[in-house]
């Protein structure tokens, strides 16, 4: 071989070396999406199983009495009976709902009529106020 052509070939495989650098980078930074996707995906996984199974103090099961009742078996207990039906009435007084109360009967009263200025007869009547005498 001559120096000419040990060049060439080594131009030629440091060409394919930078290719191969330049791969292995790309590869390299998938690699590192792939393994952050995976992480992601591992924790939705746990978190799921977290959300089927309960948490730990939800998933103990003891032993049932005999004597207890189970709440999705079909069987019921021949000692319960039907309640009885009673029917209750009662009276009961209205409230007496807060309003005006009347005026005390020691108090003189004088009944006031005021009638409304500019208005035609027959349209809106007088204003009838009941009012203790003293000022």
């Amino acid at each position: 071989m001559t120096l000419q052509e040990l060049q060439r070939e080594n131009q030629e495989l440091r060409d394919l070396n930078q290719a191969y650098k330049e791969a292995h980078t790309l590869f390299e930074q998938q690699h590192q999406g792939f393994k952050e996707k995976i992480s992601s995906l591992e924790l939705q996984l746990a978190q799921l199983y977290k959300l089927i199974s309960g948490f730990k103090s939800e998933r103990f099961v003891a032993a049932i009495a005999e004597h207890q009742l189970s709440l999705f078996e079909g069987k019921t207990c021949e000692q319960q009976a039907t309640p009885a039906t009673e029917t209750i009435t009662y009276t009961r007084d209205k409230q007496q709902r807060p309003g005006r109360h009347a005026l005390p009967e020691h108090l003189p009263v004088r009944e006031v009529v005021i009638e409304p200025e500019g208005v035609p007869a027959g349209h809106g009547g007088p204003d009838v106020t009941a009012s203790p005498g003293c000022r």
